[in-house]
């Protein structure tokens, strides 16, 4: 999965990654922050810290709980859709 080769660099190399991604459980299973933008001009809205230690599981408890935090803020800001979930 590319997801794990991504880790397996930041772990291997040491480096910072920026993830662009329209993909919350990609930005939460990846990430120690996530940054949400505004719409136009896209600015920083929201810094959310991703408190959890690797390798995360999809399906924990914590994971979910990031996983609504950053659904919630998509709620505040426009007209709600059917949400898809995939585990």
């Amino acid at each position: 999965m590319l997801q794990n080769e991504l880790l397996n660099i930041h772990a291997n190399e040491k480096t910072t990654i920026l993830l662009v991604t329209h993909d919350i459980d990609e930005a939460v299973f990846l990430s120690d922050r996530v940054l949400i933008m505004s719409a136009g001009p896209g600015q920083i809205r929201k810094e959310i810290p991703i408190h959890s230690s690797r390798p995360r599981d999809r399906g924990h408890s914590d994971f979910q709980h990031y996983r609504k935090l950053i659904l919630d803020e998509f709620r505040l800001t426009g007209p709600q859709a059917n949400e898809e979930y995939s585990i």
